[in-house]
């Protein structure tokens, strides 16, 4: 379980480490004014839908996936068979929510609109929702013995 704990909690904080850098480095485009992309405009109306559209529906795939995935996974006798589909389910779950945050992030800083602002706080507060534990796996996978 420890294993499983592992990499599932490695691909949360890569997430976020990623979410860092681009912060920082849309930071300093907006500060040597590399974007003067105005936040009005067809395109960006369109850019601004299609995030909204990516994260709704990528958080309703991945949540609606993984809980379906652990009930799979709580019929299989054998635990120690449970921590692989549970490690690629989960990690799933992140890279979907993952990616509407980072691409929340990059359209911001070319956009400047507030409104992707909100759009990055559900991601985020999201992927907080979905911080791994080794006690969350126990439950996840209903385990009776800790390994």
């Amino acid at each position: 379980m420890k294993d499983a704990f592992k990499k599932v909690n490695q691909t949360y904080y890569l997430i976020f480490t990623l979410t860092i850098l681009f912060t920082i480095i849309g930071y300093f485009f907006v500060l040597n004014n590399f974007s003067s992309t105005v936040s009005t405009g067809f395109v960006a109306t369109i850019l601004e839908v299609l995030l909204v559209v990516y994260i709704v529906v990528s958080s309703i795939a991945g949540f609606v996936l993984f809980n379906s995935s652990k009930k799979k996974l709580r019929n299989i006798e054998n635990e120690k068979d449970r921590f692989f589909p549970y490690i690629k389910s989960a990690n799933l779950r992140l890279y979907l929510i993952g990616v509407g945050l980072l691409a929340g992030i990059l359209i911001f800083y070319v956009l400047r609109s507030s409104f992707i602002l909100y759009c990055i706080a559900v991601s985020a507060i999201e992927l907080i929702v979905c911080k791994p534990s080794e006690e969350r796996i126990k439950t996840d996978l209903d385990l009776k013995n800790s390994d």
